[in-house]
């Protein structure tokens, strides 16, 4: 602890974990909450992807790469039942507000 690598090296950690948080933060103000876990998906998919060729550690077997498959296809999976979700509930906004603009216009 009285070195000062490791200071400097907690330094640049909290610096960019500060930073990913704040761009987290603009990225679901200027987009949706949905579009933010879809991009997160796919940054997931490509993070492991460039750590198994970067880093060697790990030995590929085939249990990982099924595991790394099911895990992948569940996040994708999520993602999409959550944007359906969210286009099917615009719809039926959309479909009732048309709804009530033509009954409010019958009446008059």
């Amino acid at each position: 602890i009285h070195q000062g690598n490791v200071w400097i090296t907690l330094s640049i950690i909290l610096t960019m974990g500060t930073f990913l948080n704040y761009t987290l933060f603009l990225c679901t103000m200027v987009n949706s909450a949905l579009a933010t876990t879809i991009v997160g998906v796919f940054k997931a998919v490509l993070v492991s992807l460039l750590g198994f060729f970067t880093f060697n550690g790990q030995p590929i077997t085939e249990l990982l790469l099924l595991g790394m498959i099911f895990n992948t296809s569940g996040a994708i999976y999520y993602a999409y039942v959550k944007y359906d979700e969210k286009r099917k509930s615009s719809v039926h906004k959309y479909t009732d507000l048309t709804e009530q603009v033509a009954t409010s216009d019958s009446k008059v």
